[in-house]
């Protein structure tokens, strides 16, 4: 069956016109599109996208898609109380620097807008993004091994080699999006200590972001900069105040420092259980909307969902034309 579904799916984004009947079938709704990290080439065992993909998929979506922010996109569905046809919207997500060194020269060679969510915290060089740590105590660590209570009984990982380091690194962070964020944070401690490694004070450049000036510039050439919290937790999973801190505090930074008003945001990670009432009710009482999950056929102006990127271009033309809508998103 599935190989009877990929078929299907290559002879449609093989096609033009299929692609456009695909495209009025499935409801002509936005094709939001979400992006990390940007590098120069094709980086072995990174999901960061190659430029040269992205420049692929930039003039897909100008070839025959109206390309917004999110804000513009809120301001059609305000005026006409329906979303905008034929649109296309490109996301970018955490405030990494690679974004304004790689992508953002793209966009603006074609006069593309775009929507970056920042991490306030991130910004002002005061937190690092938690995947990040692990990530860089997991590459420097000359630990041996790994044993640590990961919710279902003690677990041992051997270090030894890439693939047995990215394995630790994804069972570390599978349970710290489970937890609450105090149980992240001592996690976390906890590894940091069994290898062996103190982080600096400030990210290196592999992990580096976007600085204030750089958002300025990049806010004067039509991109939006839109709210990401403030230190990137799991908001369903921090108390109530912290909730509030991170929603609030997250928009009066950038608007403090970018003079000019904040009205989308973006929740941390897009599973299910990441937000709940209490999260939804601050978002909205801050924010004219926000983008969450990928359930492309539930249209909450607080919950936009997207899609997600890689570098197969049939899959990227499939998720354009309406295609993920078919299969669930």
């Amino acid at each position: 069956m599935r190989q009877v579904k990929n078929s299907i799916k290559t002879a449609i984004v093989g096609n033009r016109m299929l692609r456009g009947m695909l495209n009025s079938a499935t409801g002509d709704f936005p094709k939001i599109f979400v992006y990390h990290r940007f590098a120069r080439s094709r980086q072995p065992g990174s999901d960061a996208l190659a430029v040269d993909e992205f420049i692929w998929q930039l003039e897909q979506l100008r070839s025959g898609f109206d390309v917004m922010t999110v804000a513009a996109c809120l301001g059609h569905f305000e005026r006409h109380g329906r979303w905008p046809k034929q649109s296309a919207i490109v996301t970018v997500d955490d405030g990494y620097r690679d974004f304004y060194d790689i992508a953002f020269p793209e966009l603006a060679k074609r006069g593309l807008p775009a929507t970056f969510y920042v991490t306030t915290g991130f910004i002002d060089r005061h937190v690092w993004l938690w995947p990040d740590m692990l990530e860089h105590a997991f590459s420097v660590t000359h630990a041996d091994s790994l044993t640590l209570d990961l919710g279902d009984g003690v677990a041992s990982f051997p270090l030894h080699g890439g693939d047995a380091k990215r394995q630790a690194w994804s069972a570390v962070s599978s349970r710290c999006l489970k937890v609450a964020d105090h149980e992240r944070k001592a996690l976390i401690g906890s590894v940091l200590a069994q290898l062996g490694v103190v982080l600096p004070p400030h990210p290196p450049s592999e992990y580096e972001a976007v600085t204030w000036d750089q958002l300025r510039d990049i806010g004067s050439h039509g991109i939006e900069i839109g709210s990401h919290t403030v230190s990137h937790p799991i908001l369903s999973r921090v108390p109530l105040e912290e909730l509030d801190r991170e929603v609030r505090l997250s928009k009066r930074r950038l608007e403090e420092q970018l003079g000019c008003e904040v009205r989308t945001f973006c929740y941390p990670n897009s599973s299910p259980h990441d937000i709940n009432e209490a999260v939804l009710g601050s978002v909205r009482q801050h924010y004219a909307g926000a983008v969450f999950g990928i359930d492309l056929k539930r249209w909450d102006r607080h919950m936009l969902p997207r899609m997600g990127v890689t570098e197969d271009r049939e899959d990227f033309l499939w998720k354009l034309y309406g295609g993920e809508s078919l299969t669930g998103g």
